[in-house]
């Protein structure tokens, strides 16, 4: 059993997937922030500036971005540390680096869209909303799945989410309410 969990590891990470799935998390960190800079700017929180400003701001977004899902990988590896057995803990992992993996490749498109295009904007911005609510959906189907399949969990999957999801996306919600507000 755990001989063929190291060699499953130490297999994609000569195989190079490895670092692909960190690439396409990147991209995924990169085009969200770049999303979140063109809402930010057809709002009207703070006008288009220099380009060092856009990339300090990019930069900064993208730090906060990146905290948030390396604070989910460490959370899911120390949970599935604690109470799951090794094999539903790497189906979950995987589940949570495939789901930001194709979230960079199915955003690039759109966010082209909100950066470049000003009549098509708000399709875009449905498009990547509509995306995010929908890749949500899945994990947390996903979760549960995996999690608390048994009919007398519903507590404990009421309990994670506050713990492991909403209280997370509080903390990201108020770093960006920070950065808008030192930027405006």
């Amino acid at each position: 059993m755990f001989g063929n969990r190291s060699q499953t590891i130490s297999g994609e990470l000569f195989t190079g997937q490895v670092p692909n799935v960190l690439l396409f998390c990147i991209q995924t960190i990169l085009l969200t922030s770049i999303v979140i800079y063109c809402n930010a700017v057809n709002a009207g929180i703070f006008q288009e500036e220099s380009p060092s400003k856009m990339f300090i701001f990019l930069g900064l977004a993208a730090l906060l971005l990146s905290l948030f899902i390396i604070y989910k990988y460490l959370t899911y590896y120390f949970i599935g540390y604690i109470f799951l057995d090794k094999e539903t803990e790497q189906q979950w992992i995987d589940t949570f680096s495939s789901a930001i993996s194709l979230s960079g490749v199915i955003l690039f498109f759109p966010t082209l869209i909100l950066f470049y295009a000003g009549k098509i904007y708000v399709y875009g911005v449905y498009f990547i909303l509509l995306y995010f609510i929908f890749i949500q959906i899945v994990l947390l189907y996903r979760q549960f799945v995996l999690f608390f399949n048994k009919k007398n969990s519903l507590l404990y999957f009421i309990l994670y989410l506050c713990t492991q999801e909403i209280i997370p996306l509080f903390l990201l919600y108020n770093g960006f309410v920070y950065l808008f507000n030192a930027k405006g």
